[in-house]
């Protein structure tokens, strides 16, 4: 094995180089920093990032509780297991549905302020629901609106907070892919 450029386990050994080494060039010279070993949690070592990844895990646990209460309200108020079955098909068709286009408008617009839109628009949705509970107004349709509109909701969150990664801790360090998933409902 004389050629060493068409060897695979040294197009494998320069990758690694690639992803655990950053290059600078300084008047011609190649310095080389020591070597950054890329581990499952080293995203977390970025301050905004652990922040990021923090609130996404919040927030995900209250989007779970937001659904479990309403479909949980759909059963109290029909006792029916196919009013249930309908509000929760409206939130995944509504995410089957504009998943497509909202990756599309994550991929054109600030992924900041994308994310600042989506959670407040269901922060109004949950309290619309909070304010026709405590009127006594609320019906199971009033439900049904509600899931379509935090399937929306969703489905442009989603794109925009995987997105923003990246701009968080480099593309150096996003094989942490892993942990957003851990977050994501």
């Amino acid at each position: 094995m004389g050629n060493d450029s068409i060897n695979p386990e040294n197009d494998n050994d320069e990758e690694d180089e690639a992803l655990y080494r950053s290059r600078v060039r300084v008047e011609g010279a190649e310095l080389v920093t020591p070597p950054v070993r890329v581990t499952t949690f080293s995203a977390l070592k970025v301050r905004d990032y652990r922040w990021f990844w923090l609130s996404t895990l919040a927030g995900s646990a209250s989007m779970q509780m937001q659904i479990l209460g309403r479909l949980w309200l759909v059963y109290a108020l029909t006792g029916s297991a196919l009013a249930l079955g309908i509000v929760a098909a409206a939130r995944g068709g509504a995410i089957l549905i504009f998943s497509l286009y909202g990756g599309a408008v994550a991929d054109r617009v600030k992924k900041r302020n994308l994310l600042l839109v989506t959670q407040s628009a269901n922060a109004v949705v949950a309290l619309a629901i909070a304010i026709l509970i405590s009127t006594g107004a609320i019906i199971w349709q009033h439900l049904i609106i509600a899931a379509v509109l935090n399937g929306l909701v969703f489905s442009f969150n989603s794109p925009g907070r995987q997105s923003f990664i990246p701009e968080l801790v480099g593309r150096g360090r996003c094989s942490q892919m892993a942990l957003p998933s851990i977050t994501q409902p």
